[in-house]
């Protein structure tokens, strides 16, 4: 039998703990997520990150159950488990609600397009069919980020400020600049 303190002991009680802990934030957050969709609750973001933090609290207390470890031990395990699960929430279900190619991959899984015609899907369909201007106008403005005067939109202070961000997020990783305003 091992020492429970030697090095490979200590590994693998580590990568015990992390694992359970990925199980036990993958189930809340799934679960969470889906009774707040059902529930009505709107932007799928927003839904996610409060799913997040619910489930954040339910692994940090399931893993004083389920195990009997250190503090440090279970807070770095679940925020590992935050840290990966966000991540699959932002490439997965956030993605595939916003993405024009993911929508434009739909079309031609059911038939061959030309350019054209894919444009006229898109236009079409996305954009006026399914009002996705509407909804991204709607959902800037549940988040405080644009503000209706009239019949126009304004940009708060809010809107303003992820706006700087998004233009050094741009650079940072030198993606196309016309989405953020640059030249």
């Amino acid at each position: 039998m091992q020492n429970p303190d030697s090095w490979p002991a200590i590994l693998l009680r580590a990568f015990a703990v992390h694992m359970v802990a990925l199980l036990i934030f993958g189930l809340a957050f799934v679960g969470g997520h889906f009774l707040l969709a059902q529930m009505g609750s709107g932007i799928v973001f927003f839904r996610g990150l409060l799913a997040l933090a619910v489930a954040g609290a339910i692994c940090g207390v399931g893993l004083a159950f389920v195990t009997r470890v250190w503090r440090g031990e279970a807070l770095s395990a679940v925020i590992a488990a935050a840290c990966i699960w966000l991540s699959a929430f932002v490439l997965g279900p956030v993605t595939v609600d916003r993405s024009i190619t993911v929508f434009l991959l739909s079309r031609f899984e059911q038939s061959d397009l030309g350019e054209a015609d894919a444009r006229r899907a898109f236009v079409g369909t996305y954009v006026e069919e399914w009002r996705q201007i509407e909804r991204r106008l709607s959902e800037q403005e549940r988040s405080g980020h644009l503000e209706r005067v009239g019949d126009r939109w304004r940009l708060t202070p809010q809107g303003r400020s992820f706006m700087e961000i998004s233009r050094f997020t741009a650079r940072l990783f030198a993606t196309d600049p016309r989405f953020v305003g640059l030249p």
